[in-house]
């Protein structure tokens, strides 16, 4: 799998993402920034796919917010640890890549299309 980290931010496809985050490497992360509420649509269960949401990120910082769910601050700062930002279907998640980028980190990704686009693709979405 070859993703363009030199595109700022680089655009992935749900096949890519799960790839990054569940594949023999499996080094990445996916940071869902949708609101609580919305999760009930769609979701995936996987401890490399975590909620933070937009609006907490924005009030603090990436790092401060990723620390704060228990996570390590690196994420997105190295191609040993890319960050993958999701959203429903990818301008907010592409408005926090950009974010990301201002704050220091240089492999960031948008999931194209945003869950609505992955759940299409894949088998590991679950919604109530």
């Amino acid at each position: 799998m070859s993703i363009n980290w030199s595109t700022k931010p680089a655009e992935i496809t749900p096949q890519q993402a799960a790839e990054l985050v569940e594949g023999p490497s499996g080094k990445g992360l996916v940071l869902d920034v949708r609101e609580p509420d919305e999760l009930k649509a769609a979701a995936v269960k996987s401890d490399k796919w975590v909620n933070v949401p937009m609006s907490k990120i924005q009030a603090t910082s990436l790092a401060k917010a990723l620390e704060e769910a228990g996570l390590s601050a690196d994420y997105g700062k190295s191609e040993d640890k890319p960050l993958v930002m999701m959203c429903r279907g990818g301008h907010r998640s592409m408005t926090m890549c950009k974010l990301a980028l201002d704050q220091g980190c240089s492999h960031v990704a948008n999931l194209n299309g945003g869950i609505m686009n992955y759940k299409t693709c894949m088998t590991n979405v679950t919604s109530s």
